[in-house]
């Protein structure tokens, strides 16, 4: 049967408009992708100094926020609040004892990033950062408040018995008249590790302690200008040396290859306060105010 040309004129108009009615719908439901959002801000925003004179190509992001934790809120003085393992991807933070908020101090959390689980968080512990894993990633070095005495010291966790050793006893851990501020100095060793305190208004003591014996040795005395050991070393380049970090004027994170010169914003509106790359360069982490981002430089899935 033929169906007559008014007729089809008509349901054939009908159809491109229930066509662009569905398309119209489709288009109002459309979500942008995290990467969308990120390309559509790096246009608007200016490439960090450290990029701006590298003629370096702005491509959308490759990268990936894999993991995202609460973290103790940090002053800036108290030394690393990141650590990566230097043998597995293993990451070490101070999140809040309340999992929500905590202002300076917190339980310290070990976490396979690659297995995606916890491994460890400890308890009835002010841990306030410095965080310094041994050569062979058999123990971590943090700096621990005693909030009963109001002082500082050091203690180590051993991975191995999941003990910990305290560095200072309660006799030896006052070593000046106000909050004897300590820090974790450097692992000489598997097992010998630096530590320092204020031991005056303007005195660091460095000391000499052994994980094997517990012995604590009195090294040196210095000028606190001299004492670096809180001091953190932000890794804005990963190990391998394929990537660079940098954040522009309005705290957008930014990622560079060195290999193909293009670079891409990372994250909008983020202040990269300490940044640390794994052994291997599969993963980076960011501390930012009371959180802690990690990321994989290419999206693995």
């Amino acid at each position: 049967m033929k169906i007559p040309k008014i007729l089809f004129s008509a349901l054939l108009f009908l159809g491109m408009m229930i066509a662009l009615v569905a398309c119209s719908i489709g288009v109002a439901n459309t979500t942008l992708s995290d990467g969308d959002v990120l390309l559509t801000a790096q246009s608007a925003n200016p490439l960090p100094t450290e990029f701006s004179a590298q003629s370096l190509t702005t491509v959308r992001t490759k990268s990936c926020q894999i993991q995202s934790f609460t973290a103790a809120q940090s002053n800036n003085d108290q030394g690393d609040m990141i650590a990566w393992s230097p043998v597995e991807d293993v990451l070490a933070y101070v999140t809040p004892q309340n999992d929500k908020w905590g202002w300076f101090i917190g339980n310290l959390v070990l976490y396979d990033v690659k297995a995606g689980k916890k491994l460890y968080e400890s308890q009835n512990l002010a841990v306030a950062g410095d965080l310094t894993w041994s050569p062979d990633g058999k123990m971590l070095a943090f700096v621990v408040l005693d909030q009963q005495a109001k002082t500082y010291t050091v203690d180590v966790f051993d991975l191995d018995t999941s003990g910990i050793m305290e560095v200072f006893d309660s006799a030896s851990e006052k070593t000046d008249q106000w909050s004897s501020t300590k820090a974790v100095d450097s692992w000489q060793d598997e097992h010998t590790l630096w530590v320092t305190s204020s031991c005056d208004v303007d005195c660091s003591r460095r000391y000499s302690f052994d994980t094997q014996t517990g012995e604590l040795t009195t090294l040196e005395e210095m000028r606190k200008g001299e004492d670096t050991a809180l001091t953190v070393t932000n890794e804005t380049a990963s190990q391998d040396g394929r990537w660079q970090l940098a954040q522009d004027v309005n705290d957008n994170v930014w990622m560079a290859s060195a290999i193909n010169h293009q670079t891409s914003m990372i994250a909008e509106n983020v202040l990269l306060t300490q940044v640390k790359w794994s052994r291997d360069s599969s993963y980076f982490a960011i501390y930012s105010d009371e959180s802690v981002l990690v990321y994989e430089p290419i999206c693995q899935n």
